[in-house]
């Protein structure tokens, strides 16, 4: 039983030296190319489609488009123009969406193709229950898609 007193005497003592080293430093530093403050801007909100957004990727051949992935609905919304006057919004829903968009959480663009236009992929997260119509049975992976 000392012994293990003992023991309990030297850990509480190392770790009470440990606390008392460590020391919290008020100075923070600024990085010039960042800057000390940034402007938001909403560009979008429910009232062009999104619902639940997860990812976004401005389209490659088209600068001013930006694709933003829907999880809550299974869609894409499309920001045409995004950030000008005439900015509009589009939103595109696969009719197999509930499996091939199933909880979307990811999105990227990928190679041109001549037909398709830009192709991109998706990943979902989801036990593939074709939005809760069905048994889960693991059967999902990332889908390729057309951006025509």
């Amino acid at each position: 039983m000392g012994q293990k007193r003992m023991s309990v005497f030297i850990v509480s003592i190392f770790i009470f030296s440990l606390i008392s080293s460590v020391q919290a430093s008020d100075e923070s530093q600024t990085v010039a190319q960042f800057g000390t403050g940034f402007d938001e801007f909403v560009i979008a909100d429910s009232s062009d489609g999104l619902f639940d957004p997860r990812d976004l990727e401005f389209h490659p051949g088209r600068t001013d488009e930006l694709w933003v992935a829907n999880r809550g609905d299974d869609s894409m919304t499309i920001i045409h123009d995004t950030g000008l006057s005439t900015q509009n919004a589009e939103t595109r829903e696969d009719s197999n969406s509930n499996h091939f968009l199933e909880e979307v959480s990811a999105i990227a663009f990928g190679a041109y193709h001549p037909e398709f236009d830009w192709q991109w992929g998706s990943a979902q997260e989801t036990q593939n229950t074709y939005c809760g119509l069905g048994s889960p049975n693991q059967f999902m992976g990332p889908t390729l898609w057309p951006s025509s």
